[in-house]
């Protein structure tokens, strides 16, 4: 049974990440932050197709720092207690 609390592990930690990256996004966008939101650029001429993504890597960053905190964390638990969680 200990890959499964590996997984979980993993899993709490990929989560926090991805849910960290989503929530800053949305509040940079709802309120018009631009170091937290993304800007899609639509460009349509007639020979081309163009699409750019412009964005702050301030959430990705805070959500790998958030994750590997998240990691680090469950890992210390798991030596104190002698076990995997």
């Amino acid at each position: 049974m200990k890959g499964g609390s590996i997984m979980k592990k993993y899993i709490l930690s990929f989560g926090i990440t991805i849910g960290t990256i989503a929530l800053l996004f949305f509040i940079g966008n709802t309120f018009h932050i631009s170091l937290l939101s993304v800007q899609w650029i639509y460009v349509n001429e007639t020979e081309n197709f163009q699409m750019e993504a412009k964005g702050g890597l301030i959430p990705v960053a805070l959500g790998l720092i958030l994750g590997f905190i998240t990691d680090y964390v469950l890992s210390g638990k798991e030596k104190k207690q002698g076990h995997q969680l």
